[in-house]
């Protein structure tokens, strides 16, 4: 995860914050499915990702998927996710088994998110 949010970094703060127009956004999609794989993030890319949820114009939005078993956990998968919401609440965290519901999800990803 560091290198994902070290490389939004690069591309979003190029320019200062302040010359950033309204009129651009940038919204990544962050697609997990793998529920006997808790998802981490390093304590060395914890300031880039508060930088980049300070942002205005950034939103990361995560679409979990897990199986139904028994034998994965996906409430720990996706208590572990939870630390990507941002704290302002522009952020989607949408957790589903593989069936309609996980497509359903990512149709709330389609509209612009100032909307």
């Amino acid at each position: 995860m560091s290198s994902v949010f070290g490389d939004l970094s690069h591309i979003l703060f190029r320019h200062p914050l302040h010359e950033t127009s309204k009129e651009y956004l940038y919204r990544t999609i962050f697609a997990y499915g793998r529920s006997l794989t808790l998802p981490y993030l390093p304590d060395s890319s914890s300031n880039m990702k508060d930088q980049l949820f300070a942002h205005p114009n950034f939103f990361f939005d995560v679409v979990y998927a897990h199986e139904r078993s028994s034998k994965e956990k996906p409430q720990a998968a996706f208590d572990a996710l939870c630390q990507f919401e941002r704290p302002d609440g522009n952020s989607y965290l949408l957790s589903s088994s593989w069936d309609v519901q996980f497509f359903k999800n990512w149709t709330y990803l389609l509209a612009h998110p100032l909307q």
